[in-house]
């Protein structure tokens, strides 16, 4: 339980070191460049918790450990990046729920395969087509990926209902899975 969970708390810190460190991870890399912090932390919180929610979701108190470390660095990337409280509170909101929704499905599920590619096939599929179809915004497949659904919500800086559908789709399956197979939630 605490090897997953210091693996966890070191990767989000690299993620917000390199935000705050103001090392350059593209072209045309925004200014102020810890203003992107939040978003680089919700790209490695999501994918980290969907390649290794296995380990990190084994138990309940692993997961509750997760959950609160999580928010944590989540306020702590908001102000890094000059965000407002509603947009810290939604987005601590969603990924809650996203990995609340990763841990009631890896009880069941011990592949981490397909969660890990439900995490990330809409933003690679998003980059594969604006880097070689054409450019296109980022939205149209937020409702299908967490990644794209959360940087919606912290861009819109009010609720969007039907960026929620998929995480709170996933959680009532792994949900459902639970009850229907009467294993204890979470062990």
């Amino acid at each position: 339980m605490t090897i997953p969970l210091f693996f966890w708390l070191i990767f989000q810190l690299i993620a917000i070191a390199l935000a705050a460190s103001r090392i350059e991870l593209w072209a045309n890399y925004p200014r102020p460049a810890e203003s992107v912090a939040l978003h680089v932390l919700i790209c490695a919180q999501m994918f980290f918790a969907a390649l290794l929610s296995p380990l990190l979701f084994s138990h309940w108190k692993s997961a509750l450990s997760v959950i609160t470390s999580s928010i944590v660095f989540v306020l702590l990337a908001g102000f890094l990046s000059f965000q407002s409280l509603p947009v810290i509170a939604l987005t601590s909101l969603y990924l809650t729920i996203w990995l609340l929704a990763l841990g009631l499905c890896s009880a069941r599920v011990k592949s981490n395969a397909v969660l890990t590619i439900v995490t990330i096939l809409g933003i690679l599929l998003w980059y594969l087509r604006s880097e070689f179809v054409g450019a296109i915004d980022y939205r149209t497949f937020a409702p299908f990926n967490p990644i794209l659904g959360i940087f919606s919500q912290i861009e819109a800086e009010r609720f969007l209902g039907q960026m929620w559908i998929l995480p709170l789709g996933i959680a009532c399956f792994g949900a459902a899975l639970l009850r229907f197979k009467h294993t204890p939630l979470l062990k």
